[in-house]
């Protein structure tokens, strides 16, 4: 019994794939969080990533979002989160920090994505762009409101050009 109420807790809270936190668990974390802190939540999707799916497969993208939820933690202090939405869009939280941290954040999320090429298979790399939205919600603030404006945002940016980081 025990170690199925571990393996259940495990499902509901970490992305099987990619190690990043649920939607379901994120959403639920964040909005606790939100209460004692501010949150600055950068929303992230990799650009040109449906191309590597339909050229390469879906293991290879698998792989992709594996390599990608990889180079984030490694970017990220211990206290800062990744959640997978669904696909290749993920948010992540910093909590604590200020409006006007985003542009050395987004900097620091491009460099970690786009300087190093991710490997398709053993000989094979690619190199992918990210497109970024950084918001800040103050302590009180609303998870779902500032997701809903980054995605939005974010759509409003793609229709113009396939690379962006932004500050809202």
């Amino acid at each position: 019994m025990r170690q199925q109420v571990k393996r259940t807790h495990q499902q509901l809270t970490v992305d099987e794939l990619t190690g990043a936190m649920t939607r379901s668990f994120g959403q639920i974390y964040a909005t606790s969080l939100l209460q004692s802190t501010s949150l600055g939540l950068l929303f992230c999707d990799l650009d040109r990533f449906k191309e590597v799916n339909d050229q390469f497969g879906h293991a290879a993208g698998d792989n992709i979002l594996r390599q990608t939820v990889a180079r984030l933690k490694n970017i990220c202090r211990p206290e800062d989160q990744i959640i997978r939405l669904g696909g290749d869009e993920f948010v992540m939280i910093f909590p604590g920090t200020d409006s006007d941290d985003g542009a050395q954040i987004l900097s620091r999320i491009q460099e970690a994505i786009e300087t190093v090429p991710f490997t398709i298979s053993p000989g094979h790399v690619i190199n992918l762009g990210i497109s970024v939205v950084w918001s800040w919600e103050p302590m009180g603030g609303h998870f779902d409101e500032a997701v809903i404006r980054s995605d939005h945002a974010m759509y409003q940016q793609k229709t113009g050009h396939h690379h962006y980081s932004t500050t809202l």
